[in-house]
């Protein structure tokens, strides 16, 4: 997946969210920033800014779950859940909850009928 296309679903997704108002940057992070990673988002919530990377392996591989766009999606929904979760440490279950909730949107709207055009 390019980066073209990373930026393309970036944009989607955010609309789709509603988190239109951040200010995001979205890119490819080094396998020393990933540190095993396949996405991580650093955001700063009084000014609506983050920065999402992600790891550029699923670039270039079939994931079941959705891939990159599952990654992106997950990432930003770090963004809609501030407030409701706290990241200031790691917590599994609260991943493990994003994940799911990334999963479904993912699978809803990729299984979804499409409309003749």
């Amino acid at each position: 997946m390019t980066l073209f296309e990373v930026r393309r679903l970036c944009k989607l997704w955010k609309k789709r969210l509603r988190v239109e108002d951040w200010t995001t940057t979205i890119g490819f992070g080094t396998p020393e920033q990933m540190d095993g990673n396949l996405g991580l988002t650093m955001y700063d919530p009084r000014n609506a800014v983050a920065d999402i990377l992600l790891a550029p392996e699923q670039a270039d591989q079939t994931y079941l779950d959705g891939g990159m766009e599952h990654t992106i999606i997950h990432e930003l929904l770090h963004l809609v859940m501030h407030g409701w979760i706290e990241y200031e440490k790691e917590d599994v279950l609260q991943e493990r909850s994003v994940n799911v909730i990334a999963d479904a949107l993912y699978w809803a709207y990729r299984n979804r009928p499409r409309s003749k055009q």
